[in-house]
Order: C-alpha cells, then sequence, then structure tokens
C-alpha cells in the first residue's frame, strides 16, 4: 500500500472520498457515504512516492483533482480521469486552492513553483509569489 489521500465533499460532509496508491492493478478511488458506495474505480497508475493528496471541487460534488506527478480531475462518477493541463506549467504537483466563487479559476504549488489558471487549466501564469 501506497499513499493515501481523503478528503471531506466540502458541498456535502456526509460524502468521503479516498484514492489509494498500491501496484497497477490494485490503485483506485471511491466515493462513500455512510453504508454505501457512490463510484469505485481504477486511478491511472502513477506511483504517489510520498504523497498522493486529493481536493474536491468545491461547487460539483462528483469533481475531484488528484495532485500528484501529473495533476489530474474525475468527473461524472465514471471511471475517467483526465491530465488537469501542464501548458507552461512544471509538472510534479503537491497543493492546491480553487476558488469557491469561480471554479475555473485555482492555483496549483509544487516543485516548479505556484501557478494559477483562470480558465480550468488551459493557461497559467507563474504566480509572483513563487519567482
Amino acid at each position: 500500500m501506497g499513499g493515501i489521500g481523503m478528503a471531506i465533499s466540502p458541498i456535502n460532509p456526509d460524502i468521503v472520498y479516498a484514492i489509494i496508491e498500491s501496484t497497477p492493478d490494485a490503485s483506485g478511488f471511491t466515493a462513500a457515504t455512510t453504508g454505501s458506495f457512490m463510484a469505485e474505480n481504477e486511478q491511472p497508475f502513477s506511483p504517489g512516492q510520498y504523497y498522493n493528496v486529493i481536493f474536491p471541487d468545491p461547487k460539483v460534488l462528483d469533481k475531484i483533482y488528484s495532485v500528484e506527478t501529473i495533476s489530474q480531475y474525475y468527473r461524472g462518477w465514471g471511471k475517467t480521469w483526465k491530465p488537469v493541463g501542464n501548458n507552461k506549467r512544471h509538472v510534479d504537483d503537491h497543493a492546491m486552492w480553487i476558488d469557491p466563487d469561480n471554479t475555473k479559476h485555482f492555483f496549483i504549488g509544487g516543485d516548479g513553483g505556484v501557478y494559477e489558471t483562470f480558465d480550468g487549466g488551459k493557461e497559467y501564469i507563474l504566480n509572483q509569489i513563487s519567482r
């Protein structure tokens, strides 16, 4: 068993999300309420090394970000993880903040600095605090 990331939904505190890094055939993501699973699926294998962090979207219940070497997001209680986007941005992410008023605006912090996007990750600017 490798890194485990857990988060409580900011929309519904009865929902808990967990992402578990293990082996290529045993890693996964789950969302659950007391006594029932809402979603369970495989996450594309990416060794957690020393972190595996998830950030639920503050407005969309079924949108979760996985911040890791190449950050991804998940939407729709299905099995699909998609890359967040790395346009002009360094990989190896460790932290994220999502604007609760405009979820297309967020910061991702990692080994290359702190990056900010206003369009959901299509374009980034290197934030002044990291220069």
